[in-house]
């Protein structure tokens, strides 16, 4: 693994004051990017106070995810001076700035920012942007936080308590989101259908949840069943509120597996183009159904960042015999397309 590029080394990791992190990206990201932060904390990386910097909504996750932070819109003023390549630094930007000893980057180094970053007095200004796929393999958060796998462990325990579906009524509770914020990443929406159906015949309680990206294309996202309720692009709190009512979250590699399973939630997650290995939700209990080849789709199994060979229990291994079963049906190999 390749360590973050540093343009100072003056001041020491564990020192105290203000430490700055700018995080933007989608809610997958955010999500990945948050549990690098809380990882780093508990390392005494960086510091507990902390200005947290990314894309609202998702950013407000930081209040569950890293309790106590500021946190600031990286789309508004003034954050957007750092990268404008201008002279000098506004007053509110120097304010922002003011007390920051250390910041961390994940974006691409930028010298304009770099040197407004050490004119304002920020020691350390370590910047990590994420490799591709596959190189120097790991998991994605390995990269975010410069932190090895067998250092990570054990992982930061899940910090939100999980409602119980049967307390309210639901002897199974599942939160299907068929969608993705790439069309590539979906696998056929009859193959959710097919699953949904299968699991109310079986006495589940069903969720289908549609988000943003999916509201914004053509087509139609909805699970053609009058009876399974429909949860369409949820606030934040919202969305967590649901997922954390789940017996099981399903769906394609997506923001909302990555929510669910930072919450403790199981997650079935199908991985259509990206590495599971990668990619995968980091969570006590994801199953990857690996579709890379559709031919050959494969079962894996993950507890946090490690590879594991538990078997799921015979609730999930339902789920996942029912979505193996559609798989085949609705989407054959790429030989066998028209």
């Amino acid at each position: 693994m390749r360590p973050g590029r540093r343009a100072t080394v003056e001041s020491d990791h564990r020192s105290g004051g203000k430490h700055l992190v700018i995080c933007p990206g989608s809610l997958g990201d955010t999500v990945l990017r948050l549990v690098a932060v809380r990882v780093l904390q508990e390392r005494g990386e960086l510091s507990k106070t902390l200005l947290l910097v990314g894309t609202f909504p998702y950013l407000r996750l930081a209040r569950v995810l890293v309790p106590g932070s500021l946190l600031s819109d990286f789309d508004g003023p003034p954050w957007w001076e750092l990268f404008s390549g201008g002279a000098g630094c506004s007053e509110r930007l120097a304010l922002e700035l003011s007390g920051v000893r250390k910041a961390l980057l994940w974006l691409p180094q930028d010298e304009h920012a770099d040197e407004t970053l050490r004119r304002a007095g920020v020691k350390v200004r370590i910047w990590r942007s994420i490799p591709r796929e596959g190189v120097d393999g790991g998991h994605v958060l390995e990269h975010l936080s410069g932190v090895s796998r067998k250092e990570l462990e054990p992982f930061p325990e899940t910090i939100l308590p999980r409602r119980d579906p049967q307390a309210e009524g639901a002897r199974f509770r599942a939160v299907i989101h068929p969608g993705a914020g790439s069309p590539a990443k979906r696998i056929p929406i009859v193959c959710y259908r097919r699953l949904a159906g299968a699991l109310r015949r079986e006495g589940w309680e069903v969720i289908w949840l549609v988000g943003p990206a999916e509201a914004e294309e053509p087509g139609d996202f909805s699970p053609c069943d009058w009876r399974i309720p429909v949860v369409d692009s949820p606030s934040l709190e919202e969305l967590t509120d649901l997922l954390r009512g789940a017996s099981v979250a399903i769906g394609n590699d997506s923001g909302v597996l990555h929510l669910a399973a930072v919450l403790g939630i199981p997650v079935i997650a199908v991985f259509l183009r990206t590495d599971p290995e990668f990619w995968h939700p980091l969570g006590p209990a994801t199953f990857v159904l690996d579709a890379r080849n559709p031919a050959e789709p494969q079962v894996r199994s993950f507890r946090f960042l490690t590879p594991t060979e538990i078997e799921p229990s015979g609730v999930l291994q339902f789920v996942l015999l029912e979505l193996l079963k559609t798989l085949a049906v609705n989407f054959p190999p790429r030989t066998q397309r028209s």
